[in-house]
């Protein structure tokens, strides 16, 4: 008899985090597993989730920031637990991964099952918010059965911190579905730099694309495309058409054809203040480009001095030196392409994403 699995989301988009979850899910073997999503209704993740086949339950109440609503979705979904008889739920990201795993075991769910995609206390946040969010999770950690790390950074800081025990916790890197490029890489006259993201604080976009102004004001070799929207991206935009640079900066908006942005383009860049582990360079990386990170501990397990550069998120004047010295680097940056390449395929593999996460759930409900 199949086991019955439900994925818990918050918004219905097609972001990295839903992704992960569409790629765990296409895999799983679908003799041992029925498989739900669970999400606000609309938007492209509930189409992609019934084009595949599976079955999506609506949230009606369930709001991306704190409101009175919240307990009412609490006890909806509590409801839609108890209704649909899970055999395991598994919940991602914060607010999710807090109400729905208190609800998971109120309701009597045999398995709980979250993953941490970035933690909700972060280094460069005010103290008393950093400390509500540790102590939220806390709390919410009581209530699952195994919680799943995207990054080992992370892992060990909750061990620290007391958060999760280690023999509740381990870290499963993300993958990427093989769009792997497997052509040779050859770099033009000009170098074009892509970023893929949403245009909001974390990802510290708006001094992305200033430092991306100032590099082609500097060096007329250099265009940049950052796709992606969002809080931010009207200011973006705003900024580029400024500084008279929209024939060197595009900014197309979200674009489902990530991979084809990514064939057309030679450095890969994503400048965040704080990180998971981001789909993006992985993607980037199936792609054999090199890449140039934030300086931050979980990009670190991603990217080195043999598959790119590594830059302070604070130290906008490096990253400008470094984005206008590009054209100088060919050589260099197809050598750390090939790298990036060989990272993807061996140490963050499709396989041992897929085979990680099957483990557990075979050992929760077996």
């Amino acid at each position: 008899m199949r086991k019955k699995i439900a994925h818990f989301q918050l918004l219905p988009i097609l972001s990295g985090v839903q992704n992960i979850m569409l790629t765990l899910l296409t895999h799983l073997d679908p003799e041992k597993y029925e498989i739900y999503v669970i999400s606000k209704s609309g938007g492209p993740l509930v189409d992609k989730v019934k084009e595949l086949g599976f079955k999506h339950i609506p949230l009606k109440y369930l709001r991306r920031k704190l409101s009175p609503l919240d307990i009412v979705a609490f006890f909806e979904l509590i409801r839609i637990f108890k209704e649909n008889n899970f055999d395991i739920i598994h919940t991602h990201s914060s607010k999710p991964g807090f109400i729905g795993r208190i609800a998971a075991k109120l309701a009597g769910c045999r398995a709980v099952v979250h993953t941490v995609h970035g933690l909700p206390f972060r280094e460069f946040q005010n103290k008393l918010v950093y400390f509500f969010y540790l102590h939220l999770e806390r709390i919410a950690a009581r209530f699952s059965d195994i919680t799943i790390f995207v990054n080992n950074h992370e892992r060990e800081l909750c061990w620290e911190k007391k958060v999760y025990l280690p023999k509740n916790s381990l870290t499963i890197h993300n993958s990427v579905v093989s769009h792997r490029y497997n052509g040779i890489k050859t770099l033009g006259e000009l170098i074009t730099i892509t970023s893929v993201c949403r245009f909001f604080p974390p990802k510290n976009i708006v001094n992305t694309v200033l430092c991306a102004i100032k590099a082609c004001k500097l060096n007329d070799k250099l265009r940049f495309v950052f796709v992606g929207d969002g809080k931010y991206y009207d200011k973006c935009l705003r900024l580029v058409r400024e500084n008279h640079c929209d024939d060197k900066i595009n900014l197309p908006g979200w674009q489902s054809n990530v991979y084809d942005w990514l064939k057309e383009s030679d450095v890969f860049l994503l400048y965040s203040l704080s990180e998971g582990f981001p789909i993006s360079i992985l993607e980037a990386m199936s792609m054999k480009l090199p890449i140039i990170g934030s300086d931050i501990k979980s990009i670190r397990e991603m990217v080195s001095e043999k598959n790119g550069y590594l830059v302070d998120p604070f130290d906008h004047e490096k990253l400008v030196n470094l984005l206008t010295g590009l054209t100088d680097e060919r050589n260099v940056l197809i050598l750390k392409g090939e790298e990036s390449y060989n990272l993807v395929c061996n140490k963050f593999s499709l396989e041992s994403f897929i085979n990680g996460y099957e483990k557990i759930y075979e050992k929760l409900v077996s």
